[in-house]
């Protein structure tokens, strides 16, 4: 079948603090680890690009590090929630969205907040994701950190949001990170109240991101694994920036125009291959390609499905757009012959 190609925009780029002193602790592998602190502050206008964000459905309740938080649904859009812990609601979340910064007591006695936003996604049913950060400065240099899949960890490496410096455009929690042009170790703890880092020594080259071609959209964050737990966000960086050696995998990025949004995958690209010393610079956009599955023929009728997959030049997949107003057309074609057999437009949506 002859892939469809959409028609610019990006939807359509189819034709598509509390900060504390440091102290160092000896250890035997790499030189002494710094300690820092960091602090959680709720958000209510959270606004950071993650690469994946987790939507929890709420039931009866919240529980966070061991403390439950109640939950009253009292009208189609309207609930209430105990926010302190004490069993008795006291904030109440009405309409499509709403914000509450939730406060507890651990076992140990430490105190704790976590701000959460709410979604209506129906009569009596709501989800929610965090709506906070761990923050404070490491090396210098202000980092944030967000329990991205809501579980009340920040130690998820790979899944849990970082911010290195101060812009929007989250990464991942990565072993190695780089803060200021320098290559660290670094270590969070569960309740992401604790961050060491220690100098990271191997070789290393450069990785560059280029705009997006025929793509008019910004870039809100671009993620590449060297890893599972080892991965650099580019977007918000200025020119090449030094990694470690090796096949970096392009993970995940999302791309904005006012109200629109894409994300982005690594969907058929291949690894990007960093040697010592090498400058890489990673090319990808348009022009896009939406490709369908393989006609179904029946009694001399063909079905084709509706489930799209939308390539860039170089291979990497584009998907989730927001809002999903791309309606494609198509054509079917003998495929001896070329004769066109069949043309339409899918369904809105």
């Amino acid at each position: 079948m002859r892939p469809h190609r959409p028609p610019t925009g990006l939807l359509t780029a189819l034709a598509v603090t509390g900060l504390a002193t440091a102290a160092a602790i000896p250890t035997e592998e790499g030189g002494p680890w710094t300690t820092e602190s960091l602090k959680h502050r709720a958000i209510e206008d959270f606004d950071f690009a993650l690469g994946r964000t987790v939507w929890r459905n709420l039931d009866s309740e919240i529980e966070l590090f061991g403390v439950a938080f109640p939950v009253d649904f009292l009208g189609p859009m309207h609930l209430e929630i105990d926010s302190n812990g004490d069993e008795t609601p006291d904030e109440d979340v009405k309409g499509a969205f709403g914000f509450v910064d939730l406060k507890g007591e651990t076992d140990d006695g430490e105190v704790f907040h976590y701000g959460v936003r709410f979604k209506n996604e129906g009569d009596r049913k709501w989800s929610w994701a965090a709506a906070g950060a761990m923050v404070g400065k490491v090396n210098g240099t202000v980092i944030s950190v967000i329990d991205a899949d809501a579980n009340g960890s920040y130690d998820d490496y790979g899944v849990d949001g970082l911010v290195i410096g101060s812009h929007r455009g989250a990464g991942y929690v990565s072993r190695i990170v780089n803060i200021d042009g320098e290559l660290f170790e670094f270590d969070i703890s569960e309740d992401g109240t604790e961050v060491k880092t220690r100098p990271w020594t191997g070789e290393t080259g450069t990785l560059q991101l280029d705009k997006p071609e025929k793509i008019k959209a910004e870039v809100a964050n671009a993620i590449f694994r060297l890893k599972k737990d080892v991965s650099f966000e580019l977007a918000n960086v200025k020119g090449a920036l030094t990694v470690p050696v090796g096949e970096y995998e392009f993970a995940a990025a999302l791309l904005e125009r006012r109200a629109e949004s894409a994300r982005v995958r690594g969907g058929r690209r291949e690894p990007v291959e960093v040697a010592a010393g090498a400058e890489v610079t990673f090319e990808w956009g348009g022009p896009l390609t939406a490709e369908a599955p393989t006609p179904t023929i029946r009694g001399g009728k063909a079905t084709l499905s509706p489930s799209l997959k939308i390539f860039g030049d170089g291979g990497e997949e584009y998907y989730d757009f927001q809002p999903t107003k791309v309606v494609p057309s198509f054509e079917i074609k003998d495929a001896e012959t070329g004769k066109r057999l069949e043309k339409g437009r899918f369904p809105a949506g």
